[in-house]
């Protein structure tokens, strides 16, 4: 039996601040969406861009891949809002791959290879995930229809994570550290 400490109370009261902020946040994000003008909807999705970006890549420095967030947050918002200008995301992009990849030069540090590959990962899976939401909506797509037509566009890459799972014949999980004890014996439910 574990008895509730201060660890347990606070995540506790995190999960409920989310999930009522979750019941507030989601259905006014929503209305704001679908009833709101195009601007609304455009800050919104480039607010999301830089906080996703901070979010992905405050993740992957947690689990050991440090990157540049605040660059990475900026270029994503940039990337983000070149979807607005017709033909000005590839070299919008580019300018952003050239920018992390002169950080070293800038800050006259060593050259590292993971910071700037982390950044443009995150910076990449963001920016273009979150700038063809502008482009659909720009093109007049309903924002019901984002989800189908993002989900369109991965169900070969998730079929084919599925058939290599099936051939490994194991469910295939990220890189993981177990921190419990070890070295423990099963007894039977019956003797515990």
């Amino acid at each position: 039996m574990t008895i509730p400490g201060p660890a347990t109370s606070a995540r506790g009261s995190t999960a409920w601040k989310r999930v009522a902020t979750s019941i507030v946040a989601i259905p006014l994000l929503v209305w704001v969406l679908l009833a709101g003008s195009p601007w609304i909807f455009r800050v919104i999705v480039l607010v999301a861009a830089g906080a996703a970006a901070w979010e992905l890549l405050t993740m992957l420095e947690r689990g050991g891949r440090h990157g540049y967030r605040r660059l990475g947050m900026g270029l994503a918002v940039a990337v983000t809002a070149s979807f607005l200008v017709p033909g000005a995301a590839v070299p919008a992009l580019a300018g952003a791959c050239a920018l992390t990849l002169a950080v070293p030069v800038v800050t006259r540090r060593v050259p590292e290879g993971e910071p700037a590959a982390v950044t443009l990962f995150a910076l990449t899976y963001v920016a273009w995930l979150l700038g063809h939401a502008l482009l659909l909506h720009g093109l007049g797509f309903g924002v019901e229809l984002f989800t189908p037509t993002f989900a369109i566009s991965r169900v070969s890459g998730w079929i084919a994570h599925a058939f290599e799972q099936r051939r490994a014949n194991r469910i295939i999980r990220p890189q993981s550290e177990y921190v419990g004890p070890r070295d423990r014996r099963w007894r039977p439910v019956a003797e515990r």
